[in-house]
């Protein structure tokens, strides 16, 4: 069997690749057949079966003739005593069908293999039940970004992150007109509403920013590591957010006043950073999110047309009353002047 090469596997592939393996093969397999496998060294595997133990692993060791020893998932301990019923696999089985924004990582080939154990487990009657209900129940993956050839890419991030290594990523920002290279120390990777995202320490921008996987053209990792991000923490990172983008900078309050005809669709969501929903007596509902960007938060109020109207802060209503004279101006067919005076007046009347 040709051996792979260490560097294309990420330490998480690797492991589930272990764990695949141990778990098909009835015999087990040595560290040798896993070395052949993975491409990693004899210590890297027997530390990561040690790692993958200590997790709660069932790993056994079985010792044959000669002392030949090899490794295997135990049959009848740990997650082989997990037992479904039908209600539960009927659920795993829908929602695995669902993490297609997780095609090109290392966890895919395990989302396939459960959904063929599924299938080729049960009968035909009940597959054809299965896929009834998650035609019935479906789940939008409108949004959904395609990672198939993505794989490389998404591997050497998670390698950086992992190890933390100094990496350098060639990207394309949505604004730019040219990819730009930039050296950065790379902490977490997100998903977000089925795209993946790359928080990181930026040398060029001297700031932790956040990069979408899907503009990365290129990606080095070096071999030298970076300190541990102490001051880091994804929870506390992304506790102002309102969506995926957020900065270290101070905390910004924004007031947004929602029209009653839009009170109730607001008031049946749950809205990244939001603190509170107030109804007003006129009707109307005041929403007070807490952010360190606005960029996102933009959209959002922009997405509503005139039914949310920007109270604080200052700078957010500039933007958008920018925003929405340039988009007047796209749509009337009228000149510049009149257009920016029309969007202007219409503002200034809803601001009031």
């Amino acid at each position: 069997m040709p051996r792979r090469d260490a560097h294309d596997m990420t330490q998480i592939a690797r492991q589930l690749l272990i764990v695949r393996l141990a778990s098909s093969r009835r015999r087990g397999l040595t560290v040798n057949d896993l070395v052949d496998e993975t491409g990693a060294s004899e210590k890297t595997i027997r530390r990561d079966i040690s790692a993958l133990q200590q997790s709660g692993f069932p790993l056994e060791e079985i010792e044959e003739a000669y002392g030949r020893k090899r490794w295997r998932m135990a049959a009848d301990e740990g997650l082989a005593n997990v037992r479904l019923d039908a209600s539960e696999l009927l659920s795993i089985y829908v929602a695995v069908k669902k993490m297609e924004s997780f095609a090109g990582t290392p966890l895919w080939e395990g989302v396939e293999s459960a959904i063929r154990k599924i299938r080729s487990t049960v009968g035909e009657s009940l597959i054809r039940y299965l896929d009834k209900v998650e035609r019935a129940v479906g789940v939008s993956q409108t949004r959904s970004s395609d990672y198939s050839g993505h794989g490389p890419i998404l591997d050497d991030l998670m390698m950086a992150t992992e190890e933390r290594r100094t990496t350098h990523i060639t990207y394309q920002s949505q604004r730019s007109t040219e990819p730009l290279t930039y050296d950065v120390w790379p902490y977490h990777l997100k998903e977000f509403r089925g795209s993946f995202y790359l928080i990181a320490q930026s040398h060029q921008h001297d700031e932790i920013r956040t990069f979408k996987v899907d503009r990365i053209s290129n990606v080095h990792v070096d071999n030298f590591p970076f300190p541990e991000p102490k001051s880091f923490d994804p929870e506390r990172f992304f506790k102002n957010s309102f969506g995926i983008f957020s900065s270290d900078g101070p905390p910004i309050t924004v007031r947004i006043r929602f029209e009653s005809a839009v009170r109730r669709f607001v008031e049946e969501h749950q809205w990244g950073s939001c603190r509170r929903l107030e109804p007003q007596h006129d009707g109307s509902l005041l929403g007070v999110f807490v952010v360190t960007d606005l960029e996102e938060i933009e959209s959002f109020v922009m997405s509503f047309g005139g039914q949310a109207i920007v109270l604080e802060p200052d700078e957010l209503k500039s933007t958008v009353r920018t925003a929405a004279i340039r988009m007047a101006k796209a749509h009337s067919g009228e000149d510049d002047a009149a257009a920016s005076i029309s969007s202007s007046q219409a503002l200034a009347r809803s601001e009031t």
